[in-house]
């Protein structure tokens, strides 16, 4: 299990791996295939135009497709997440509410100037009952504000590019090989169906590391929380209260599946295929954790 002494150096490692893992496969790749870097450098161009729109367009998508509600300066809310914010130091964030009754948060933006940290309408509700402390909702605007203070959404996305651009050259390869004298429209199709079907597990096994990567980064999230309320105790009820919401047995008809890498609570069935990690796992860091 990850402890808060290994967690600084663990995320330092996998990144490092990353990012020698995808140098090593263009330098093999182009070695051995291509004789030289140079066609592979072609794909791996495609993948970091594809990552880099998605980056910079993402946040207005999201804004509009979750049909967020953007607090005013003047709104209390807008207040308490800023205040937070400049006591960690940060630039005033965008502050918003997703109209899902499950209780969940998340964040995004493109950096620390243009960050979003977005509360569900079913969060505020139960604070609104006095089922979630404001003390637990302030711990719960702290771990998204942990994400922003450690740039964990430009970490990801730039890390994202390991399997996005190797399943483009994988696809690229197996569309590329065989017997060219078999030019017909059909073993046309059928070659570029299994490019794509190579090109999806390329992409899932490559995802692992970084999926991983994310946990760790939930991690370092949940230990800024802890911190800045000076005890991980109300962090804790909160994710508690947050995973029995996501439990219920309608929750994930108002989850939106492309946002599952940003909710703080995804309830996740197997660990190693996941964004975050393992709610009992979570929860007994932040009780080690010594503030």
């Amino acid at each position: 299990m990850i402890t808060s002494a290994r967690l600084k150096y663990t995320n330092y490692i996998t990144i490092g791996f990353i990012f020698l893992l995808f140098y090593a496969i263009i330098s093999l790749v182009g070695m051995f295939y291509f004789q030289s870097s140079m066609g592979i450098w072609f794909y791996a161009i495609i993948g970091v135009v594809l990552v880099a729109v998605q980056y910079f367009v993402s946040p207005w998508m999201l804004d509009h497709f979750n049909h967020i509600v953007f607090a005013q300066e003047s709104d209390s809310l807008y207040r308490k997440v800023n205040d937070e914010a400049k006591k960690a130091g940060l630039p005033p964030v965008r502050v918003g509410v997703d109209p899902s009754p499950v209780m969940n948060a998340y964040t995004y933006g493109r950096g620390q100037s243009t960050a979003r940290v977005v509360l569900t309408k079913g969060m505020m509700q139960k604070n609104i009952d006095g089922k979630l402390s404001d003390d637990e909702l302030t711990a719960i605007i702290n771990h998204e504000l942990g994400h922003i203070k450690n740039r964990d959404m430009t970490v990801i996305t730039i890390a994202s590019l390991l399997p996005m651009v190797v399943s483009y050259i994988a696809f690229a390869l197996v569309l590329s090989s065989g017997d060219d004298d078999n030019n017909s429209f059909g073993a046309g199709i059928m070659k570029w169906m299994l490019a794509n079907f190579v090109s999806q597990i390329v992409y899932f096994v490559f995802n692992i590391p970084v999926l991983y990567l994310s946990r760790l980064r939930e991690y370092g999230a949940d230990q800024f929380s802890a911190k800045a309320m000076h005890t991980p105790q109300h962090l804790i009820s909160a994710l508690e209260k947050i995973h029995n919401s996501v439990s219920m047995p309608d929750a994930k008809k108002y989850m939106n599946p492309s946002m599952s890498s940003m909710y703080i609570d995804t309830k996740g069935v197997v660990e190693l295929f996941s964004t975050h990690p393992n709610m009992e796992k979570r929860i007994a860091f932040l009780k080690k954790l010594r503030m």
